[in-house]
């Protein structure tokens, strides 16, 4: 190909320690997804590209996959270092100009998911670890100015490095998530849906409703299903490598969820039918933002294939296997 794709390894302040950013090197050079802000992000992102004959002044655009802030909270400063505009889809326009609501909204959602889940008890005591984990974020993110943004179309093409690569929606992990594949060669960049480890569920807010949160392990499953049919070649993911093919890896996800979620209702069979109660189950007490949001993603399937149903009480919601 007339094209050719480089990752550089980021610092993250999150659990799996770096973040991908590549760089496409064709008639331009395209940035996909660039980190956090931080001086820590902005040395590797220098000395990556410098190992690359690059400099910051060579970046022709920056183009983010979704928007999570290790995808793209260094994108004001590297559009501000080296004029290059920011291409995100109509997805996460909002989150690049409007940061400072959307973040809001979305704790305001994850809060009354939570209330509805746990006792006033537990509530109170989940609302000060949030607060804890994502309380500072807004130090690692930056919004930027409706003049370095530009929209491309979440279903269309998106000519990177002077090539045009489909733009995949894939939600799951985040409603907002595009991957990017070039057919000719079976290049796919595949942000956070395609990792060696499942990828979390995040909550969200309902894209169709404005209101209560998104079903993110029903649009998994759908995303994997989409993406198994592809003819992909080569992944490039977000985190992390990946040695596997990405049919043999969608299985071994898909297998995982419909084992744990299995594992939850006969769970919930045996008495333990409080959300706490399972996550604890689940996770050895271990207290993990993932592991929550993923525990809500079990129950959401297996309400949604009729397994169980729930009711609510002072004690919080009540889940009762058919």
């Amino acid at each position: 190909m007339g094209y050719s794709i480089h990752k550089i390894e980021l610092p993250t302040i999150f659990e799996m320690k770096t973040v991908n950013s590549y760089i496409v090197k064709g008639d331009s050079v395209t940035v996909i997804d660039c980190g956090e802000r931080s001086d820590e992000c902005w040395a590797a992102m220098i000395k990556g590209l410098a190992d690359l004959n690059l400099t910051v002044s060579d970046i022709d655009e920056i183009l983010i996959t979704h928007a999570h802030v290790d995808h793209m909270g260094m994108a004001k400063k590297l559009s501000d270092e080296s004029g290059a505009k920011v291409k995100v889809s109509d997805l996460v326009y909002d989150w690049a100009i409007h940061l400072e609501r959307e973040w809001d909204t979305r704790t305001e959602v994850m809060k009354q998911a939570f209330t509805d889940l746990l006792t006033k008890e537990q509530a109170t005591h989940f609302f000060a670890i949030l607060n804890s984990w994502f309380g500072n974020l807004h130090k690692y993110w930056d919004a930027m100015s409706e003049n370095q943004v530009e929209r491309f179309d979440y279903k269309g093409l998106v000519n990177i490095g002077g090539y045009d690569f489909q733009s995949i929606h894939a939600p799951g992990h985040s409603y907002t998530q595009t991957c990017f594949f070039y057919e000719q060669s079976g290049d796919f960049i595949s942000a956070d849906m395609l990792l060696p480890i499942t990828p979390t569920c995040v909550i969200e807010t309902n894209p169709k409703t404005k209101k209560g949160r998104n079903k993110s392990m029903l649009e998994l499953l759908n995303s994997y299903n989409l993406l198994r049919k592809m003819d992909i070649q080569k992944m490039y993911p977000g985190h992390y490598t990946i040695k596997e093919t990405h049919k043999e890896l969608i299985d071994r996800q898909v297998n995982r969820i419909m084992m744990r979620k299995d594992y939850v209702l006969e769970l919930i069979e045996t008495g333990h039918n409080q959300f706490m109660t399972l996550f604890n189950a689940l996770y050895d007490r271990k207290m993990n933002f993932p592991g929550l949001v993923m525990t809500i993603g079990y129950l959401d399937l297996l309400e949604h294939e009729g397994s169980i149903h729930s009711i609510q009480n002072d004690n919080g919601r009540v889940y009762i296997a058919h």
